[in-house]
């Protein structure tokens, strides 16, 4: 794992060219074939994913205002926006290709993190709207299956610093949030009330700084890494689709 880690490492952030020396059929990759098929899903991922947006603002309990300042909601928006991007890939082959791998790797690492955290932290048994077992478990599996059955993309293992460029600043908005005041009305009916300025109670920049910032450096040089290990492994053990290379193709080289 090590030798490939430090072979990938010494290729592009885009690279074309696999760790074991062979190309990858980028065509292939990311316009695959049955292309209706393909097309089709993507239109019905879409539409599931487009009624989930609309219905999660709509039936939002705070103030419409609040619905984009979560994590969940970013890794929502970043997984739809990789939806469209992959959409217009498919039907118009390499056309925003780099957009769509990058999207890729940056949103199905950020929903492997609210997937776990939600399911391992924050969901109590309680009964919730649809709209939240999507946003927080149905929306990254169907992501996985696109992304690694459907296309197969490879991620690259400097790929990860896609991820740490769309937790990172959110982070910095946590604080920026917790500094102004915005306050979090969520909160509003726990007993706590002095979590009721921060986003995340383990994110209370005001209350609790020393235990936020510890929690930070913590996302951002363990579990990100311990993630992204585990789609960098999973990309790696589904056959990616290579150049076929052909006698013909060799002699040609030769000459």
């Amino acid at each position: 794992m090590f030798e490939r880690i430090k072979k990938e490492l010494k290729l592009s952030l885009f690279s074309g060219e696999d760790a074991n020396e062979k190309e990858i059929d980028l065509l292939e990759t990311f316009s695959p074939s049955p292309k209706g098929f393909v097309i089709a899903s993507k239109i019905m991922l879409l539409a599931v994913s487009t009624f989930n947006f609309v219905t999660s603002i709509l039936n939002y309990k705070d103030s419409k205002e609040m619905w984009p300042m979560f994590l969940t909601k970013w890794g929502f928006m970043l997984g739809y926006s990789y939806l469209l991007s992959s959409t217009v890939t498919v039907i118009v082959p390499l056309k925003l290709m780099k957009l769509t791998w990058g999207l890729f790797a940056a949103t199905i690492n950020i929903q492997m993190f609210i997937t776990i955290n939600y399911w391992v932290l924050v969901y109590n048994g309680s009964t919730e709207p649809f709209s939240s077992y999507y946003e927080h478990g149905i929306f990254f599996i169907l992501l996985a299956l696109d992304g690694f059955a459907v296309h197969r993309y490879p991620l690259r293992f400097k790929q990860i610093f896609l991820v740490w460029a769309v937790l990172i600043p959110f982070l910095i908005w946590s604080i920026i949030h917790s500094k102004l005041g915005i306050g979090n009305s969520l909160h509003n009916d726990r007993p706590d009330a002095t979590d009721d300025d921060a986003l995340y109670g383990t994110l209370n920049w005001t209350e609790r700084p020393k235990g936020a910032g510890i929690l930070s450096a913590l996302l951002i040089c363990v579990a990100v890494p311990l993630i992204f290990i585990i789609t960098w492994g999973l990309s790696v053990l589904v056959p990616r689709r290579y150049v076929v290379v052909t006698e013909e193709t060799t002699k040609e080289d030769k000459v």
